[in-house]
């Protein structure tokens, strides 16, 4: 028996809209559990540090795959740039 689809805890960088690549790994039912979690990140792109909330979170395998589409209308370009 399989378990759950672990893949890397992701956020946007809300000054470049970048992915952030967090290193943490996890899936959707620990995910729910942490959705009212903050967590501070120092971003990559833009140099500043983001305090976060767990529930701006994406998880990696599903932006990938294209399977939470209907969720929300961003998508993931190759450059790992969010669009709408």
């Amino acid at each position: 028996m399989r378990g759950p689809i672990r893949s890397d805890l992701l956020f946007a960088c809300p000054h470049t809209n970048r992915l952030i690549e967090t290193g943490l790994d996890t899936d959707a039912k620990s995910l729910g559990k942490m959705w009212q979690e903050k967590l501070a990140l120092s971003c990559p792109h833009c140099g500043m540090t983001h305090n976060l909330v767990i529930r701006e979170a994406f998880l990696e395998h599903v932006l990938r795959s294209g399977v939470g589409h209907e969720l929300s209308s961003a998508t993931v370009r190759a450059d790992g740039k969010m669009q709408n």
